[in-house]
C-alpha cells in the first residue's frame, strides 16, 4: 500500500485478512500500523541503526495510544536515532539490567552480614522486607529516581519514623549499586528527599516502676512464664545502660566475670569500637544463675532456634510490662534512657553517665542534660536561702534607734 498520512479512520477501517499487513504513515519516516492476521493491531517505527542494522521499535498497540501520540514518540525516536542512539538495544539493555530485589539481596548477603552489626543487620532485612521490597522490589534498579523514593516517602506518610528509616537503608543499597556498576555514580536518588520531622521521646523509669519491672520479672521466673534468657537481657540492660542489640547478641567470650567487665568487640557495638560494661554483684548473680547451651555461643538464646541468639522479644516485653501496671508507651531502648537518668540523678556528670553508656561524642550525652534540671534547681535554691538566711553578728549592728533613722535617709 502506498504511503499515505497515517488517521484514525485509516486505522479503525483496517481489519485482519489472514494475512500479515502494514500501513505505512507519509508523515514520520518509518512508522506505521502492522494488522496480524488475526486482526491485532500495533504501531511501528522501522529504523537503521548506526551500524545500518535494520530495527523495529513497537510503540504499543493501537487504542492504548491514539495515532497522533504515536506519531509524537515516532517523532522524538527518530530525532534520538538521528543522534546516534538505538532505542531496541536500549530496551535490551534494561532487560538486562538487575532489579532491585536482585540488588538488595547482594547487599544483604556481601555487605549487611558481613559489615553491620548483627541488630542493624537484622533491623535492614526488617525494613526491607516489610517497606522497600513491596515498593521497588521489581523496578530496574537503574530506573529507580528521586520521584519514585519521593512517592514512597508519601504513601508512607502515616509511620514518618519507618519511612525516614527504610530511606536511610535505601541509600546504602543504591549506594552499593554504583560501586558495582548497576548505576552511574552519584545518581544516588535518595539524596535531598526530604524526610519527616520526628518527635525524640523521652521515657525514663521512676523509681516505682523500676521495681514493678522488677517484681513483674520475678513473678515471671517463679511461674515460669516467661524465657530466663529474656529476663536476664531485659535485666542486663536495666543494670548496665546497654542497648537491646548489644543484650540481644551478647557472646560469653565477651564475659570475664574474674575481672568484673563485659568487653564488646567494635564488631559488636553501635560506636565500632570497642566498649566495657561493668558486672555490678546483681548482674554477676544473672549470669552465673543462666545455663549455657552447649554449641550457642550467645548468653541470651532462642530456645527454638539452635545456635542463634533470642530476636523475638516484643510480645514478652508487652506482658512483662502489663503485669508491672506500665500502661503509658515504654520501648525496650527506654531502659538505656532511664539507666542514665539514675546516674544523673545520683549526681554524676554528663562526661561519666557518656562514658558508661559508650558515646563517642558529647553531644550525645547532652540529650541527658535536662534531667539535671532539678538537682540544679535544688543548688540554687540552696545557694539563695544561705545568702537570705545571712546576718551580721549582733555586737557589729548600729543601735535600734539608728538603723531606723538609717531606713529613712534619701
Amino acid at each position: 500500500m502506498a504511503n499515505l498520512k497515517l488517521t484514525k479512520k485509516i486505522a479503525d477501517a483496517a481489519t485482519g485478512t489472514g494475512k500479515l499487513q502494514y500501513i505505512w504513515d507519509s508523515e514520520v519516516n518509518g512508522f506505521g500500523l502492522v494488522i496480524t492476521p488475526a486482526g491485532c493491531k500495533s504501531l511501528i517505527l522501522n529504523y537503521r541503526n548506526a551500524d545500518h542494522r535494520a530495527r523495529r521499535k513497537t510503540i504499543g498497540k493501537y487504542g492504548q495510544f491514539t495515532i497522533e501520540q504515536a506519531r509524537e514518540i515516532a517523532r522524538d525516536l527518530s530525532y534520538r536515532i538521528a543522534k546516534g542512539e538505538d532505542p531496541v538495544e536500549h530496551e535490551g539493555i534494561l532487560r538486562e539490567q538487575p532489579t532491585f530485589r536482585d540488588v538488595a539481596e547482594r547487599f544483604m548477603e556481601e555487605h549487611s552480614a558481613v559489615r553491620n552489626r548483627p541488630a542493624t543487620h537484622e533491623s535492614n532485612r526488617q525494613k526491607l522486607d516489610s517497606m522497600l521490597l513491596p515498593y521497588f522490589g521489581n523496578m530496574k534498579i537503574r530506573s529507580i529516581s528521586h520521584r519514585d523514593v519521593a512517592e514512597f516517602m508519601s504513601k508512607n506518610k502515616h509511620r514518618p519514623t519507618g519511612a525516614n528509616r527504610a530511606v536511610g537503608a535505601l541509600s546504602s543499597m543504591l549506594s552499593k549499586a554504583e560501586l558495582w556498576g548497576y548505576r552511574d555514580r552519584n545518581t544516588n536518588p535518595c539524596f535531598g528527599v526530604e524526610k519527616y520531622p520526628e518527635n525524640h521521646r523521652e521515657r525514663f523509669l521512676s523509681d516505682e516502676e523500676f521495681a514493678a519491672l522488677e517484681a513483674a520479672m520475678q513473678d515471671a521466673e517463679r511461674k515460669l512464664t516467661e524465657s530466663p534468657y529474656l529476663l536476664a537481657m531485659l535485666r542486663i540492660m536495666m543494670h548496665t545502660g546497654c542497648r537491646p542489640g548489644e543484650a540481644k547478641h551478647l557472646k560469653w567470650e565477651y564475659i570475664d566475670l574474674e575481672n568484673k567487665v563485659i568487653r564488646l568487640p567494635k564488631g559488636a557495638t553501635k560506636e565500632k569500637r570497642p566498649k566495657t560494661l561493668f558486672v555490678t554483684p546483681f548482674i554477676e548473680q544473672v549470669l552465673r544463675g543462666l545455663k549455657r547451651i552447649e554449641g550457642n555461643p550467645y548468653v541470651v538464646v532462642s530456645e527454638k532456634c539452635p545456635g542463634q541468639p533470642l530476636t523475638c522479644t516484643k510480645k514478652a516485653w508487652d506482658r512483662i510490662k502489663k503485669a508491672a501496671g506500665i500502661t503509658t508507651n515504654l520501648h525496650m531502648h527506654d531502659l538505656r534512657h532511664s539507666h542514665a537518668s539514675v546516674a544523673n540523678s545520683l549526681g554524676y556528670s554528663l562526661p561519666m553517665i557518656g562514658a558508661l553508656l559508650g558515646h563517642t561524642q558529647a553531644q550525645t550525652t547532652l540529650r541527658y542534660a535536662h534531667l539535671a534540671t532539678d538537682h540544679l534547681r535544688k543548688a540554687a535554691e540552696d545557694i539563695s536561702a544561705k545568702i537570705a538566711a545571712a546576718k551580721l553578728p549582733e555586737s557589729s549592728l548600729p543601735p535600734a534607734g539608728e538603723r531606723a533613722q538609717l531606713r529613712v535617709v534619701k
